[in-house]
């Protein structure tokens, strides 16, 4: 044993987050934690890593074990001129400090009488140099980081400041590449054998999270990992922790297998309850006749019968169970499926772009996407995939004279509209109707209100903003006061879906559209997107997710545009070492 949680109980205020907490952490367990947003899973994390205090129960912690905690949100300053290698070699200093005393104290061995006090500290400075892992250290940081997709030059054909290396500085790094360097830290610990990996994947793409998945596997010790990658869920976790009704439900088995136990434990409870509903509906009606035969003058006996049909049927209630709780997923969506006209899409005829001469993204590439067509665009990051949805846009906003601000791409139709307008080696169908998905919510103005917003969006009848409001639970306040600048990363996702819903689209870009959903969300997500009939183009590094929407592959690299002709898994089987 490793870690055990008894009866914990976690407040925010006067609203109880969770409660009757128990569960246990044994040796080479892989525990997935999973739970919709809010229902307080980085809480529960920083609680077992000793890192929240304010909770009644208790943690203990094992002697011996060692806690390693990837943080969900950014909390160290890296705002320096420190380059990404060196600040990960500073955080190994006590590595750095266990190597040095082990040098000084063999040259010692080397050069003066080997004493039986000399001998017997070589050993513990030995000891301890192989538990930091001294011996291979720059080798370790090397593989930790190629894995995660940090080398130390940039590849040929990788053109984005987006990419990174060994020797960019830390100032420069987005807020997600600088998550990626805090998750190289924590797995680089080789004294921890309990890894607590808050939404380790949020910032990896589809090669990342593969590197990541056989790190897992083969890590020595036990993982906690929250995640709403199921392909991640389902390769590496053997028990799964589900946050759900404000407390925690174990089960033994991978993601699948929770599913298939959790519909079983569900229907059982269900069965039980409607037994029990129909006894006390049983119960009930012969109260009623008693009272019934005592209103009309009924005996000793029959009062008698009454009390005590009575008292039993108040026993009965006190012990009944409650009705079990149906899921309630935060996102409700639905899209007109009307058919793009004309078969063509989308083409690309020999076409060339790049934001410069020195920075040619595609050249000389050609590419048809159909009307029947539901295209996953994978790549490694910074090759353009987010940019070639951006080009078709500015095509679409251009010939159809649209606003470029009801996209969210108005600075780069100002530098490229028109001449991608005049540009004959890019076509855009005239039948379609684009409905767009950011991945930074670009298309929503700050600076407006909920309302405000879907005011613009011709959702002027109240009745009908209330029934958008109450269908994706946002609350009076949020509507009404709350800048959109303000919401979260979950609220913006789910205001991006109203938009797309009230489109009309029959062809959809979706630019990393589940990043901030929960699972159930994902699969309302999922089910839709299966059943659109119109034309998808879709990025997106979760290939569970993947799997059950597309029908086609397009990867970018070289500065072109690749069809792959295989499954998402396939593609990362034969791409893994070379991205």
């Amino acid at each position: 044993m490793l870690l055990e949680l008894t009866n914990i109980e976690k407040y925010f205020g006067a609203d109880r987050l969770f409660h009757s907490v128990n569960a246990y952490v044994r040796e080479n367990e892989v525990i997935g934690l999973i739970g919709n947003n809010g229902v307080g899973k980085s809480t529960l994390c920083s609680i077992i890593a000793g890192l929240d205090h304010e909770f009644d129960g208790i943690v203990k912690v094992y002697p011996g074990v060692k806690i390693a905690f990837f943080k969900q949100m950014l909390e160290s300053d890296m705002n320096t001129e420190q380059t990404v290698f060196d600040y990960i070699l500073k955080s190994q200093h006590h590595v750095l400090d266990a190597d040095n005393h082990y040098q000084k104290v063999l040259q010692r061995l080397q050069h003066e009488e080997a004493t039986p006090q000399l001998l017997e500290e070589f050993g513990r400075v030995q000891e301890n140099y192989d538990i930091l892992g001294a011996v291979d250290l720059l080798d370790r940081i090397e593989m930790v980081l190629n894995g995660l997709g940090i080398y130390e030059t940039l590849k040929e054909d990788s053109h984005s400041v987006r990419n990174i290396t060994y020797h960019s500085k830390l100032k420069e790094l987005s807020g997600g590449e600088r998550k990626i360097v805090e998750l190289a830290i924590i797995l680089l610990d080789k004294t921890a054998n309990v890894l607590i990996l808050d939404e380790p994947t949020n910032h990896l793409d589809m090669h990342a999270r593969a590197w990541l998945e056989e790190f897992i596997q083969g890590f020595r010790g036990s993982v906690i990992i929250v995640s709403h990658d199921r392909h991640v869920l389902n390769n590496v976790v053997n028990h799964i922790w589900e946050i759900h009704n404000k407390t925690v439900d174990v089960y033994k088995g991978n993601y699948d297998r929770f599913e298939v136990l959790k519909k079983q434990k569900y229907e059982a409870l269900q069965h039980e309850y409607d037994m029990q509903k129909k006894e006390l509906d049983r119960l009930e009606e012969i109260i009623a006749a008693f009272q019934k035969n005592i209103r009309l003058g009924g005996n000793y006996v029959t009062v008698k019968l009454y009390n005590a049909t009575k008292s039993r049927l108040e026993r009965f209630k006190k012990n009944m169970i409650a009705e079990p709780p149906k899921e309630r997923a935060e996102l409700k969506l639905s899209l007109k499926n009307i058919p793009p006209k004309g078969y063509t899409v989308v083409k690309f005829d020999n076409f060339d772009f790049g934001y410069d001469e020195q920075r040619l993204l595609f050249q000389n590439q050609s590419l048809v996407l159909t009307k029947d067509d539901k295209t996953a665009l994978l790549g490694a990051n910074g090759t353009g995939k987010s940019t070639l949805l951006k080009l078709i846009l500015t095509k679409y906003v251009m010939q159809n004279q649209l606003n470029p601000e009801w996209f969210g791409v108005s600075e780069f139709v100002k530098k490229y509209g028109a001449t991608l307008q005049q540009d004959q080696s890019l076509y855009v169908g005239p039948g379609i109707k684009i409905g767009y998905y950011s991945q930074h919510h670009s298309q929503l103005q700050g600076e407006l209100t909920i309302r405000e917003l879907l005011w613009q969006n011709d959702i002027q009848d109240e009745s009908q903003f209330q029934g958008l409001i109450r269908r994706y639970h946002f609350s009076k306040e949020t509507v009404d006061d709350k800048k959109i600048s303000s919401l979260s990363g979950g609220e913006k996702s789910k205001l991006q879906f109203i938009l797309l819903m009230l489109s009309g689209a029959n062809t959809l870009l979706l630019d990393e559209p589940i990043n901030h959903l929960d699972i159930e969300s994902m699969k309302i997500v999922e089910n839709v997107l299966h059943d659109f009939s119109g034309a998808l183009v879709v990025i997106s590094h979760d290939r569970y997710f993947l799997s059950r929407v597309i029908n086609k592959i397009v990867y970018v690299k070289d500065k072109g545009l690749h069809e792959y002709l295989g499954t998402v898994d396939e593609y990362i089987a034969e791409f893994g070492e070379n991205r």
